[in-house]
């Protein structure tokens, strides 16, 4: 048979932590967690045990790290371990299910969704970070009897961050120059446009969103014949509140006076990162012969 158990290792509040909050550079809205180390080692686990060693008796392990945001929540699983085996603990005199453990426990983590991506999470959209062990029982026989324990003595779990703002994270993980008025690949669109849109900025990919379902490309504009108004759809950045999109229309290109629209008309997620956005005009195609349109967009 099979049983399996659990047991949380407490939620993380990365905002208490001093080396954070102390830090000269901290502001929740700039500091990024970007990645998670894993420095397991043997001297981090220890047994006891009174059992006689069956050596069909394996306990298998692994453990699950959960980041919590407002959009959503992200998972990773370790790689499974053997917490316990009766043939290697019957010659366990070196440590080798300790090294072993540790060596299972520090392979790359498999995420459900990679929250670090695209220049990670900031600190302030963080809810709440759980690390969740389990634990896996194959039973062996009848004849085995008595108690064995493993003691996890320390953690081998730790967070990298760093104070860098979305934009700048963004360009150290395309490999580009921190200049959102940069042009990277030549082609018609700054870094800054590139940014906002969701492209690449090493690769001349000049293209318009698909509306209704893209993620991806500059504002598609077209005339909304149901209310006879120009619209415009476009991607938005959900995770950095510095990045300002601005939607205006006007009658005239000659004219300083455009109109600006602060409402959208519809809103969609696409994931905890873009959002798609729909914005009409706020005259018709009755009220004025020509109607142009553009989205600005600026960072703070």
């Amino acid at each position: 048979g099979s049983i399996q158990d659990s047991f949380i290792a407490g939620s993380v509040t990365l905002s208490s932590h001093y080396n954070l909050f102390a830090h000269p550079m901290y502001d929740a809205q700039k500091l990024r967690i970007n990645g998670i180390d894993l420095n397991w080692s043997a001297a981090d686990f220890s047994y006891a045990s009174t059992a006689s060693y069956d050596p069909l008796h394996v306990l298998n392990g692994w453990y699950e790290i959960t980041l919590t945001t407002a959009d959503g929540s992200f998972t990773a699983t370790s790689g499974i371990g053997k917490l316990h085996d009766g043939p290697t603990r019957q010659t366990n005199e070196n440590g080798t299910l300790q090294v072993n453990l540790a060596a299972s426990w520090n392979t790359p983590l498999t995420w459900d969704t990679d929250p670090f991506a695209s220049g990670g999470l900031r600190l302030a959209d963080i809810q709440n970070i759980q690390i969740v062990f389990y634990a896996d029982t194959e039973t062996g026989n009848a004849a085995a009897s008595g108690s064995s324990w493993l003691t996890i003595n320390n953690s081998g779990i730790s967070f990298s961050a760093d104070f860098r703002d979305a934009y700048t994270a963004w360009a150290t993980s395309n490999g580009i120059a921190e200049n959102p008025n940069g042009n990277s690949d030549s082609d018609p669109l700054s870094d800054l446009a590139e940014y906002a849109f969701n492209l690449n900025p090493t690769t001349a990919d000049y293209t318009h969103l698909t509306p209704s379902s893209g993620s991806t490309g500059l504002p598609y504009w077209q005339l909304n014949s149901g209310n006879q108004r120009l619209r415009v759809e476009f991607v938005r950045r959900r995770n950095d509140p510095s990045l300002n999109y601005e939607v205006k229309f006007t009658s005239d290109l000659k004219s300083t006076s455009w109109d600006v629209v602060a409402s959208p008309t519809e809103v969609s997620p696409i994931d905890t990162m873009w959002e798609r956005v729909i914005v009409d005009d706020s005259q018709t195609t009755n009220d004025a012969l020509s109607r142009f349109g553009r989205v600005n967009i600026n960072i703070n």
